[in-house]
């Protein structure tokens, strides 16, 4: 049976997966769309919807000139710089979600929960990007035995078996171990979670198990 450690790296990889690129291609032009829909929904003016999506395209080139730096320090940089400029952009919570990431992988992991924290709480930030970025908060919290986010109810169903991992991880992390057993054995039971979240759990589950 695999150990706690490894289940751990397990799934950090599957969030790994799900970070910028990957839910950039899913999701990235839906998010994009569904803003310019909002603005252009309430624009009476032919110029004022072809200005926004000029500015939107001219966002999404420079977060892709960004997301191009080979160099990692670079990219970091480029990426909280391309945040800054454009707040309260999908963009700059797409920008946000890879530099947290990145300063994560490069040992920096106090630095990265403050910005996965930070976008987990921005309420202008797409509902899929704050979902990912609570659960990474979680997980570091859990790791970094710091204060977990407070409460929140998930409108986006999809991410809510990750979330609820996440928050039986931080319970094994606080040394609520009892709790934490509860929480996987819970979770593992829990048919509309994905077979992958509800193996892992099960056997993180056996793992604590007296």
């Amino acid at each position: 049976m695999a150990d706690a450690n490894q289940l751990f790296q397990e799934l950090q990889d599957d969030l790994k997966q799900q970070r910028m690129h990957e839910l950039w291609r899913k999701v990235g032009p839906w998010l994009i769309g569904s803003a310019l829909t909002i603005v252009l929904a309430t624009a009476s003016v032919v110029g004022w919807k072809a200005y926004n999506e000029h500015l939107a395209e001219q966002r999404t080139t420079a977060l892709m000139a960004a997301l191009a730096e080979k160099d990692g320090t670079k990219q970091e940089a480029a990426l909280g710089a391309f945040a800054a400029a454009h707040p309260n952009t999908p963009q700059a919570a797409l920008a946000q979600l890879e530099q947290a990431g990145l300063e994560q992988e490069n040992g920096e992991p106090e630095d990265a929960l403050k910005l996965y924290t930070d976008l987990a709480t921005k309420p202008q930030a797409p509902e899929a990007l704050r979902a990912l970025a609570r659960i990474a908060a979680t997980h570091l919290a859990a790791q970094l035995h710091a204060p977990a986010l407070p409460p929140a109810v998930m409108k986006d169903t999809a991410f809510a078996p990750l979330q609820k991992e996440a928050d039986a991880w931080k319970l094994y992390g606080d040394g609520k171990k009892d709790d934490a057993r509860a929480a996987f054995q819970q979770l593992s039971e829990d048919v509309s979670a994905p077979p992958s979240v509800r193996a892992r759990a099960a056997e993180v589950a056996a793992y604590l198990a007296p």
